[in-house]
């Protein structure tokens, strides 16, 4: 993470506010651009990091009401995790099958491999492989993803790719992803796109995201619902709408049928109402 500015904070989806204690990070709090505390996917808005001597042991998420949302343990010098309850059980509340892992970590501390753990600590799947492979950049970031089985060799995962390659913007976001076979030969996906293109707004904030095939071009319809998906935001970062678009900019509709939502925030940032539409 880099340092923000007060107007990059102010015009941002979301930040983060770091306490640290001797250099590492004891808490983090997640807000949007009013301010006000922003939930993760989890319904998270701060996590707190416990550690024993110079060893992370706990990491634990919280809702606004101080509700756990998510906790995991660390062990063997922080390379099992452990994703447990608030009362220290397993956690199958998730869509994923695993409920542990078996990193290896970089010098840097940052996770180059990943083993996916049963709750039994046996080993399990992840997307269809029993190892992730990371390769990161100078500045951590993720620029490849790779996929394994238990005998480390390279097969696809459950949506037929071996590989994803990252360039990341100075935010650390995507800004392109594309797909590639055992054989590091480009391929497409089950909607058609090899290449998936984002472009962000000066505050790092998504404004476009764009499907391509091998030859470069936009997605067909027949493959993709939304070739094209085109976010607006208002001036605090606040996800305002999403329009559904073809290749060629024209509206295009969700599998839902609708072909736009438009949403409104409450003085905290948080939705208050969305409205759907039609092409018309």
């Amino acid at each position: 993470m880099r340092p923000l500015s007060v107007e990059e904070q102010k015009h941002r989806g979301v930040s983060f506010r770091l306490e640290l204690a001797g250099g590492r990070v004891q808490r983090l709090e997640r807000l949007n651009g009013r301010g006000f505390p922003e939930a993760d996917d989890e319904g998270c808005t701060e996590y707190r990091y416990r550690f024993e001597g110079t060893e992370l042991v706990e990491a634990t998420g919280y809702q606004p009401d101080g509700v756990v949302c998510d906790r995991t343990l660390y062990s063997e010098h922080v390379r099992k995790a452990s994703f447990v309850e608030a009362w220290g059980r397993p956690n199958f509340s998730d869509d994923r099958t695993h409920t542990g892992a078996l990193n290896e970590r970089d010098a840097r501390g940052l996770i180059i491999s990943m083993r996916p753990l049963a709750s039994d600590g046996t080993p399990t799947l992840l997307q269809g492989a029993s190892e992730l492979r990371y390769q990161r950049n100078a500045q951590g970031y993720v620029t490849r993803t790779c996929y394994f089985d238990a005998q480390g060799k390279p097969i696809k995962n459950d949506v037929g790719v071996h590989c994803w390659t990252y360039q990341k913007d100075e935010f650390g976001n995507s800004v392109d992803q594309y797909a590639w076979d055992e054989q590091q030969h480009a391929i497409t996906t089950a909607n058609g796109s090899h290449h998936v293109a984002w472009k962000y707004d000066r505050y790092g904030n998504l404004e476009r995201q764009s499907l391509f095939d091998l030859e470069g071009k936009p997605v067909r319809l027949e493959e993709s619902w939304c070739p094209v998906l085109a976010y607006q935001r208002d001036e605090f970062g606040f996800l305002a709408g999403k329009a559904c678009l073809d290749g060629a900019g024209q509206p295009s509709r969700y599998d839902e049928g609708n072909s736009m939502w438009r949403a409104s925030p409450d003085e905290r940032g948080l939705a208050r109402e969305y409205r759907y539409f039609d092409v018309q």
